[in-house]
């Protein structure tokens, strides 16, 4: 399995019955393996009324709710739920996807290298519990530890980055 294929099948057994999101290149991964897991895929037509269904969701069923974006205006479209969120204490976990991990403008001293990248970390940081980047197999369990963390203590959103190349390296389910 990949390690799109990991995160969902981590949110099947967590129990999430439904993920809003919009596809885009940075997630394409991600979306296939959405679509071949049990968990309903609700597609939207824009960002924004994915990440505020989402809240809307996870308030209604008093349990996590899951949004699925792209990188660059994915994200960016998605700042003004995502705030909803951690404002109201709503438990919400935003999977995005980012550019491959050597297109990161971090490695060459820039402003921007990769498709639609934009400095996910720095716009998220003070809107979310934990903002988690996913940059190796290595980090695969921190899925588990943003549904923990969304959770727990005083509920509220965390961002889960996945690189692309990344969402289709190989990985053993434990």
């Amino acid at each position: 399995m990949n390690v799109a294929e990991y995160i969902f099948k981590t949110l099947e057994d967590y129990g999430v019955e439904d993920v809003f999101y919009l596809p885009g290149g940075g997630c394409l991964f991600l979306v296939d393996a959405l679509s071949k897991s049990k968990i309903n895929p609700v597609c939207m037509a824009h960002e924004h009324a994915a990440a505020i269904a989402t809240e809307a969701y996870a308030q209604y069923k008093n349990d996590i709710g899951v949004l699925l974006i792209t990188t660059g205006p994915g994200v960016t479209n998605s700042l003004t739920g995502v705030t909803a969120a951690f404002l109201d204490s709503i438990p919400i976990i935003v999977l995005s996807g980012q550019v491959p991990t050597n297109h990161r403008a971090f490695n060459y001293g820039v402003r921007q290298y990769g498709i639609q990248e934009v400095p996910t970390e720095q716009l998220v940081k003070s809107i979310v519990k934990k903002y988690f980047y996913i940059g190796d197999i290595k980090k695969i369990t921190m899925i588990s530890e943003a549904i923990n963390l969304a959770t727990s203590g005083r509920p509220g959103p965390c961002w889960v980055d996945i690189p692309l190349n990344v969402q289709k390296m190989e990985v053993e389910y434990k």
